[in-house]
């Protein structure tokens, strides 16, 4: 969990090549105590996509935009608030 200009950030870290709807309970239950956080989770596979309000990208794609997650200056539509 970070804090910072861009607001409350909730960061998992998940090895697995494929992600299901389980995988982001940690983050929907941190989500109902802070619901304007915005909640990302990297895991191991290859496709960006939603899961409910939880943003899912691949590790390799989420460490190299890092500093577009953590400082909120996306040029890319694909990191929207969770």
């Amino acid at each position: 969990m970070l804090y910072g200009s861009r607001g409350l950030l909730a960061l998992e870290i998940k090895r697995s090549a494929t992600v299901k709807p389980s995988d982001t309970k940690a983050l929907r239950e941190f989500k109902k105590d802070y619901p304007e956080a915005f909640c990302f989770l990297l895991y191991g596979g290859t496709q960006a996509l939603f899961l409910g309000d939880i943003r899912v990208v691949p590790i390799r794609e989420g460490l190299r935009d890092l500093s577009e997650i953590l400082l909120g200056e996306s040029r890319r539509e694909d990191h929207k608030k969770c």
